[in-house]
C-alpha cells in the first residue's frame, strides 16, 4: 500500500513537472478543447467498477453511438497509471466521435493526458486553482449537492454545473441523502438566477422511468452512471435516454 501511494505520488509530481516545462516552453502537448459550449443532454460518467459486461472503452463508444454527448471517466480505487491508460484508451476510442472526455478529480491527468477536461467534487481541487492550472480553453465542471454550495459556486469559471445526488444511486457512496426534486429544483432557481445561461445537470440515480420527471425540473441535461454501464447493450440504452429526451423537448416546444 505505502509503496503504491509513493509511486502514485512520484507519477504526479512528474506529470506536473512535466507540464510545466511544456507550458514555459510553449510546446504543452494538450490540444486546447473546442470553445464552443458544451451539450450537456447525455453525460454518461463511467465508473470502471460497473463495466460488467464491456471494458471502459467499448462502453464509451457504444454509448456514444446510442447518443451520449459527454463522457466522465471516475474511478476511486484505481492508481495514477491505471487511470492515465483508461483515458488513453477512452480517447483513441471516441477518436472520430468530436467528444468530450472528463476526468473525474485528477486535473494534472486531464493536463498530461491532453483531454483538458475535468470534472470536480466539493472535496476535490478548488475550481479557482483547476482554472489557473488548465487554462480558458478547458471545459471545467463541478458537483453541487445544497443551497449553500450552489451559492459560493464561483460559476463564471465553470462550463456546466452538475447537481445531486438526486435519488438513490449504487454507483457512489453518499454520506448525504438524496435532494429530491423539490431540492433539485430548489438549487436550480438558484444557480439560474446568478447565471441563466450556465447548463445544470442533474445527476444520481436517473433511469428513463424517472427521467421525465427530472426534465420537467428544467435542466439541461442528465447525467446517467449505472443505467448504461451496467447494461448488456449501453448503445441501446443511450438510445432510449436520448429518444425520451427528444420527445420530451418536442412536446414543450409545441
Amino acid at each position: 500500500m505505502g509503496q503504491a501511494l509513493f509511486s502514485d505520488t512520484f507519477l504526479i509530481a512528474s506529470m506536473l513537472n512535466q507540464y510545466s516545462k511544456n507550458q514555459a516552453a510553449g510546446n504543452n502537448p494538450v490540444t486546447p478543447i473546442r470553445t464552443e459550449q458544451l451539450d450537456p443532454t447525455l453525460y454518461l460518467v463511467i465508473n470502471p467498477e460497473q463495466c460488467f459486461n464491456h471494458n471502459v472503452a467499448q462502453t464509451a463508444l457504444s454509448s456514444v453511438e446510442g447518443g451520449v454527448t459527454a463522457i466522465q471517466l471516475r474511478s476511486k480505487s484505481m492508481g495514477v497509471q491505471e487511470i492515465v491508460d483508461m483515458v488513453a484508451d477512452v480517447v483513441d476510442a471516441l477518436d472520430s466521435k468530436n467528444i468530450p472526455v472528463f476526468v473525474n478529480d485528477h486535473v494534472h491527468i486531464a493536463a498530461s493526458t491532453g483531454v483538458n477536461a475535468v470534472h470536480l467534487g466539493q472535496d476535490d481541487m478548488a475550481v479557482e486553482e483547476a482554472r489557473m492550472a488548465l487554462g480558458d480553453d478547458a471545459y471545467l465542471g463541478l458537483t453541487v449537492r445544497s443551497m449553500c454550495e450552489a451559492r459560493n459556486a464561483p460559476l463564471q469559471l465553470l462550463n456546466y454545473v452538475s447537481v445531486g445526488g438526486v435519488f438513490h444511486t449504487r454507483s457512489k457512496i453518499k454520506s448525504d441523502p438524496p435532494i429530491g426534486l423539490n431540492g433539485l429544483k430548489e438549487i436550480l432557481s438558484l444557480l439560474r438566477s446568478r447565471d441563466p445561461h450556465i447548463p445544470i445537470i442533474a445527476i444520481s440515480g436517473i433511469t428513463t422511468q424517472n427521467l421525465e420527471s427530472i426534465l420537467e425540473c428544467g435542466v439541461d441535461g442528465v447525467a446517467v452512471v449505472s443505467a448504461i454501464c451496467e447494461s448488456e447493450n449501453p448503445r441501446l440504452v443511450a438510445q432510449q435516454f436520448k429518444t425520451r429526451i427528444n420527445e420530451f423537448r418536442n412536446r414543450m416546444r409545441i
